[in-house]
C-alpha cells in the first residue's frame, strides 16, 4: 500500500493517474486469486502464469484501444494523445477484450487448454471489476459474482464451466 500511495501522489515527480494505480492494485490481487483457484482446480499455476504475463501488456493495449474508439471526438484532432496514458484512459471491456485475444493467441502457440485458463480467469475478471466499483452498487453484485463463481471453481469437474457461468452472470446484470 506505500508503494501504490507514493505512486499516486507523485514520488520521483512523476504525475500518476489514478487509474494506473488502480490497475496495479487490480493485478496483484488478481494473480493472488488466480493462485487460489490453481488450487482449487488443481492445475499447474507456471501455466496460467506464464499465459497471464503475455495477457497483461494485451489487456493493457485492449484498454487503452477500445477507451480511444470509444472517445474517437476527444482524440481525432490530436493523434499523439491516443498515446499519452498518464491522464488514464483504459477500459474494463477492452482489457478483457485484450486478455481474451493474447490469451487465445498464447494458448494455441503453447498447446494449453484455453478453457481451463478461462476456468480460472473467469473470478478474477469480477475481481477486477470489483476494484472499479468500490463505491457503487455494482460492488455488491461483483461480491455475489465472485463467492457464486469461486464456489463453482471449486465443484466444476469439466472445462468451460466457470467461464460460461461467468458470461451468463455478466450478461443477466448488464440487463439488469
Amino acid at each position: 500500500m506505500i508503494i501504490i500511495y507514493f505512486l499516486s501522489t507523485g514520488l520521483w515527480n512523476m504525475d500518476m493517474s489514478y487509474d494506473f494505480t488502480i490497475m496495479i492494485l487490480k493485478i496483484v490481487l488478481i494473480f493472488m486469486l488466480i493462485g487460489l483457484c490453481c488450487k482449487l482446480r488443481k492445475i499447474d499455476f507456471n501455466s496460467i502464469f506464464d499465459t497471464m504475463i503475455v495477457s497483461i501488456p494485451s489487456a493493457f493495449l485492449g484498454g487503452r484501444i477500445y477507451h480511444v474508439v470509444m472517445n474517437i471526438d476527444k482524440y481525432k484532432l490530436n493523434i499523439i494523445d491516443m498515446l499519452n496514458i498518464s491522464k488514464g484512459g483504459f477500459d474494463n471491456i477492452g482489457m478483457i477484450i485484450g486478455i481474451f485475444i493474447g490469451s487465445w493467441l498464447y494458448t494455441v502457440y503453447k498447446k494449453y487448454s484455453l478453457l481451463d485458463f478461462m476456468d480460472i480467469i473467469a473470478p478474477a475478471l469480477v475481481l477486477g471489476d470489483m476494484v472499479f466499483n468500490i463505491l457503487s452498487l455494482g460492488f455488491s453484485v461483483n461480491i455475489l459474482m465472485l463467492i457464486i463463481l469461486m464456489f463453482i471453481t471449486k465443484v466444476a469437474q469439466k472445462s468451460g464451466v466457470v467461464i460460461t457461468i461467468y458470461l451468463i452472470l455478466i450478461f443477466i446484470v448488464n440487463i439488469i
